[in-house]
């Protein structure tokens, strides 16, 4: 199996090129849903096990979701189960195929859609149906939050595409981000579980986010502990409070003001009833880089998790660079990170391409050397981009081409640099989401 187009295959000029898209590769390979769903979990009558652990229930089994894993993981979730245990299934996905039994609802993102919504309202109407004696199987992956829009009374749905489009253009971290949805939704954080009681919840989770599990897709199915207050703060640090929709705004005031219902923190006794797991993530996808790079000769460091804006993601990588760079032997660098983009301009690109694109200048064309970054769900914003890759050459190849990478960079247009130097990642969506991982290659 690959994800990587012949274009992407063609882009294996060096051998270090080739070998870190292997590597690469291996990565999103391990984080395959799929493959951790069928080893870890089964389903009899009158019960399901998850790695070990089994959930008894004497009604009926529903299973929902959101998420750019959602379909993938319904379809493994239908196969383990079979049609005959499940009574109904609905889940919000990137793109829709026919399943069986669960309906597979196609959903927009970055920006949530009408057709989101109205899966959203249908995923409601199924939490609140399920009673005491089922169990509720919710498949949560990166994106979830877009894809399953449902604002709260008061909130329309265009209202939530403006608020989405000011947090992206904005550079708001993704944790900060989700204070914000959390707290003008009707189904995240944590509110969906709180929506099937007293049914059983079962949460399967492909997480991409590096910070707390309740982040990923805000929550649907985790405590919340974060406040009203927290999302009034977001707004305000980033300057967002006049240009927010102000029915968002009064909701959120309500909310401070004790006015509006809290979303359901850790101290709420339902919990006990609520089961989440994770089914991969990206330290899943970090290891099995490291061993496919120490399998090819390379010393290999893998990097805590980095969270912050790109200028901040490639100062911390450009000195790792440069610390290793003086080393004789092979060496590679691997990591995950959760990165902003402020938007300057018009111009096209993703979080991966703009951090290849602003490293290109700390490789030095006197060492061998190669960076790839890649948002693992295979879309870097741009379809059919999963990121991009440079080497030492690449500097030298933008003079020759007269591209100077920081004047596109100051209009946001990381997108036009690779595709003049031909460096852009073109693949597959992967069917899984464990957020952005790069690697670093010298020889």
């Amino acid at each position: 199996m690959t994800f990587f187009s012949k274009e992407t295959t063609a882009l294996n000029r060096t051998n270090l090129r080739k070998l870190a898209l292997e590597i690469l590769h291996s990565g999103i390979e391990r984080v395959l849903p799929e493959n951790e769903m069928y080893n870890n979990i089964s389903v009899s009558d009158g019960s399901i096990s998850v790695f070990g652990e089994k959930h008894s229930f004497s009604g009926n089994l529903y299973v929902i979701g959101s998420g750019k894993a959602a379909a993938i993981m319904a379809g493994t979730f239908e196969d383990i189960a079979g049609v005959q245990k499940i009574r109904e299934g609905y889940v919000n996905a990137p793109r829709s195929f026919p399943l069986k039994k669960i309906i597979v609802n196609e959903a927009s993102i970055p920006i949530p859609n009408e057709r989101g919504y109205r899966g959203a309202k249908k995923i409601c109407e199924i939490a609140k149906n399920a009673k005491k004696g089922d169990i509720v199987v919710c498949l949560i992956s990166g994106g979830g939050s877009v894809l399953m829009p449902h604002p709260v009374d008061g909130v329309s749905l265009l209202e939530k595409q403006q608020m989405t489009k000011l947090l992206f253009e904005a550079g708001v971290p993704t944790y900060s981000i989700q204070h914000v949805r959390k707290h003008v939704s009707k189904m995240k954080g944590g509110r969906l579980a709180k929506l099937i009681q007293p049914a059983k919840v079962i949460g399967l989770m492909v997480s991409d986010v590096v910070n707390p599990a309740d982040v990923c897709a805000a929550g649907p199915t985790m405590p919340d502990d974060s406040t009203y207050d927290d999302a009034y703060d977001v707004l305000t640090k980033y300057g967002l409070l006049e240009d927010v929709p102000d029915s968002i705004i009064s909701h959120i005031v309500r909310g401070k003001n004790r006015h509006e219902e809290e979303t359901p923190d850790s101290q709420e006794l339902f919990w006990s009833n609520v089961y989440n797991y994770d089914i991969v993530n990206n330290k899943m996808a970090l290891d099995a880089m490291a061993g496919k790079a120490r399998s090819f000769g390379f010393e290999t460091l893998i990097l805590p998790p980095v969270i912050g804006s790109t200028e901040f993601v490639t100062r911390m990588f450009a000195r790792k660079i440069r610390d290793v760079r003086k080393r004789a032997k092979k060496y590679a660098i691997i990591a995950s990170s959760e990165m902003a983009v402020a938007l300057r301009g018009n111009g096209r690109g993703g979080r991966n391409q703009e951090l290849a694109a602003r490293l290109i200048g700390e490789l030095s064309s006197d060492r061998t050397s190669v960076f790839a970054s890649l948002d693992s769900d295979g879309q870097d914003y741009i379809k059919g981009i999963g990121g991009a890759i440079i080497d030492n050459q690449t500097a030298r190849k933008a003079i020759f081409e007269n591209i100077s990478p920081g004047s596109f960079l100051d209009k946001s247009d990381s997108y036009y640099i690779h595709d003049k130097l031909g460096t852009l990642i073109r693949m597959e969506s992967t069917g899984t989401n464990v957020g952005d991982i790069h690697i670093y290659l010298q020889e």
